[in-house]
């Protein structure tokens, strides 16, 4: 049963893990995954302010060539129940880094 509070329903998890270490073309030597933030049910307000506070970190992981992954999930019924992602960055996506902000690359057939 989803919770709700005062200021909005806790029905959001949010996720901030960075993958470190040496990554190149055929060849990786990860020194492991370190998790800052991995909450249990909180409400949309709370995970987007969240998503405000790593998103620094996250582009400074990226530029380090580090493997960041923040993702908030939506309509979650528990704290185990991953159901629909809201918003998310992730470092197999094609993502460049510019003036401080991440851009997905979109690719358009010509």
């Amino acid at each position: 049963m989803k919770q709700k509070i005062e200021g909005g329903k806790k029905d959001c998890l949010f996720q901030y893990g960075v993958d470190k270490g040496c990554f190149t073309d055929g060849y990786s030597f990860s020194l492991g995954t370190d998790i800052p933030e991995d909450t249990e049910l909180i409400t949309r307000d709370e995970a987007d302010r969240l998503w405000e506070k790593y998103y620094p970190d996250f582009v400074k992981q990226l530029e380090k060539g580090n493997r960041p992954q923040m993702v908030i999930w939506i309509d979650c019924e528990t704290n185990v129940a991953y159901h629909t992602v809201g918003k998310e960055l992730d470092w197999r996506d094609d993502l460049e880094v510019k003036d401080g902000k991440v851009y997905k690359i979109t690719k358009q057939p010509l």
